[in-house]
């Protein structure tokens, strides 16, 4: 898994992209005055998630990771999601998250639209002869249901999905939540927390990393 440093992109530049897993959000660059107002009025932060899973199984497993880095930097994040992929896109484009979980087409602004645990689902009772997801979904279907799926093909590998961290948030709680996440691989309690969700460690990565899925969005057009 990944971690970008500050949520910021050339393109996209009103987040800051984390070297440890992190997206890219915002079409405006955030303004310098009012950002330190509301710095110091956010007494709270929330963190947005894909909905690559359902909501139930979404905060079974990022409620505890939301509650273990709000207790790093003594503030309350409240955990988010949305029932569609239209509906989180927007709120990811309008800022309504501090920090988000995000696959890495949502980070070059593609946006997909189905549940991977739907589709998955339709190749389960027979609606549909195949399936397009990514390998941490497959894993978390496959443990849940109990169920083995045949890969029938693999796309060349593309960087892994990541998480973000809004510029809004000051830049000594951006590290201390980059550190925290970089070492849950390395503690009981962290690696309790990635297990749930069948989630490999995160490490550091560059935005450069993800010029592949952009190429990818360029020809898609």
């Amino acid at each position: 898994m990944r971690i970008l440093d500050n949520w910021l992109y050339p393109l996209l530049n009103s987040l800051c992209l984390l070297a440890v897993f992190s997206m890219v959000l915002g079409h405006q660059p955030a303004v310098a005055d009012s950002g330190k107002t509301a710095l110091s009025a956010k007494k709270e932060y929330t963190m947005g998630v894909f909905p690559h899973l359902p909501p139930r199984q979404l905060e079974k497993v990022f409620a505890p990771m939301a509650k273990d880095l709000g207790n790093a930097i003594n503030r309350h994040i409240i955990l988010r999601t949305n029932t569609t992929y239209k509906k989180f896109a927007h709120n990811l484009d309008n800022e309504k998250f501090d920090i988000a979980f995000i696959q890495p087409f949502d980070y070059v602004t593609i946006s997909h639209h189905r549940s991977h645990v739907s589709c998955m689902q339709q190749v389960l009772i027979g609606e549909a002869d195949a399936c397009g997801t990514a390998a941490p979904a497959l894993r978390f279907f496959q443990h849940k249901m109990k169920v083995k799926l045949k890969v029938i093909a693999e796309t060349d590998p593309i960087p892994h999905t990541l998480f973000a961290i809004h510029p809004r948030v000051p830049e000594y709680e951006r590290e201390i939540i980059r550190e925290r996440m970089v070492n849950w691989a390395k503690t009981r309690q962290g690696r309790k927390l990635l297990d749930t969700g069948k989630l490999s460690s995160f490490i550091p990565i560059e935005n450069s990393a993800y010029d592949i899925v952009r190429e990818f969005e360029k020809q898609s057009h």
